[in-house]
């Protein structure tokens, strides 16, 4: 396999009826700046450091380099370990905000813990101007939970944000119908179910994969085998999706190595057995259609 060739294709892996974000997510004027907004200066008795992100955990925490891992406050994503509707999605929008190396920005909040009881950093966390926390609850990546009813400085935004996403049904909120809006509970999405067959809008089936080569396509099918290959160049995981690796039928996902973190499992264990959905370009290697 060649990366040059391959390295734009994987977009999006989607289980739970291949949600994606909506066409219109694009930042609202209010809500952008509410994202932005007192960056500048933290609220007096916070304390503000700068930090570099290793890797994302979650939907709602992430590693430092230094070690140290930080819980989002004053929100809540799905539970990955848990199977929750909309875990894997969250996690992947936390990723694309922040991926490794990113250099943030971590600020306390005076009227709430620094720390919680399983030793990790209470932060609020911002990427040059823009307020993570509340990209994400906008986005529909997490909603809101003021944990022990206890309020920070940026509780209504976020409420405001909460409930733009809520209406318009991003995120968690299309994706999980039924989803109940509780800011003083943590997130309750229900379990994670594998779409079934013809679930995704627009998708066409691996077996039409080939006619759609140098096109941007939704590709759903059965992932029949999967292998993950430590010792090539790339180090990809390739799903093989309608027929085995020997099968020049089958339509084959690539996902390179450094992509293996945004997967919790790793995808060879989340996606075997299981039918999923893939965005991306469809090119074809040696009669594959990839």
């Amino acid at each position: 396999m060649r990366p040059a060739l391959l390295a734009a294709l994987v977009a999006l892996v989607l289980l739970a009826g291949c949600s994606r974000t909506p066409a219109g997510d694009e930042a609202e004027p209010e809500t952008a700046a509410a994202e932005t907004a007192a960056v500048a200066e933290p609220e007096h008795g916070a304390r503000s450091t700068v930090a570099v992100v290793a890797r994302v955990l979650d939907g709602d925490s992430i590693r430092l380099r230094s070690g140290r891992e930080v819980r989002l406050v004053q929100i809540d994503a799905p539970e990955l370990g848990e199977g929750e509707c909309y875990a894997s999605e969250a996690r992947g929008v936390l990723a694309a905000l922040l991926p490794a190396g990113t250099r943030v920005r971590l600020a306390t909040d005076s009227q709430l813990d620094p720390v919680d009881e399983y030793g990790r950093l209470l932060r609020y966390v911002f990427r040059g101007k823009q307020n993570v926390n509340l990209a994400l609850t906008r986005r529909g990546a997490a909603t809101v939970w003021f944990y022990e009813g206890e309020r920070g400085r940026y509780a209504d935004a976020l409420l405001r944000a909460a409930r733009q996403a809520r209406a318009a049904k991003r995120g968690l909120w299309g994706a999980c119908p039924g989803t109940p809006f509780d800011p003083l509970h943590a997130a309750d999405t229900g379990t994670a179910q594998p779409p079934a067959s013809g679930a995704c809008p627009g998708a066409i089936s691996w077996r039409r994969a080939k006619e759609h080569a140098g096109e941007k396509a939704t590709v759903e099918g059965p992932v029949v085998g999967a292998t993950y290959a430590a010792d090539t160049d790339g180090q990809p995981t390739f799903l093989n999706l309608g027929g085995k690796a020997n099968d020049p039928n089958r339509f084959t996902v690539v996902i390179w190595g450094d992509q293996r973190p945004n997967f919790d499992p790793p995808p060879k264990q989340a996606y075997r057995g299981k039918t999923i959905c893939v965005t991306g370009r469809i090119r074809l290697y040696k009669g594959v259609a990839e």
